[in-house]
């Protein structure tokens, strides 16, 4: 039986291997934190990292000033935490 993962502030996660998954995310208070090449050029190696320790493969991304998305294909297996 498959679960959804629950959290306090966001909807339930099915988790479904080899899935692909659209992820979007704002920063809080609609901040631009993300204004510079650099600091865009910081987060998406930090998305690479990620990516490959868990074993997912990136497809598309897109960083603006205050929010971003991707586009990636999960992990072959069921792990017990994506983060």
């Amino acid at each position: 039986m498959e679960k959804y993962r629950t959290h306090q502030h966001t909807p339930p996660h099915l988790f479904r291997p080899n899935a692909i998954y659209m992820v979007t995310s704002g920063i809080f208070g609609n901040r631009r934190l993300l204004n510079t090449n650099d600091k865009k050029g910081k987060f998406l190696e930090v998305l690479f990292e990620r990516a490959e320790i868990l074993d997912w493969n990136l497809e598309a991304w897109a960083v603006l000033d205050n929010h971003y998305h991707f586009v990636a294909r999960g992990h072959q297996k069921r792990r017990n935490s994506l983060h």
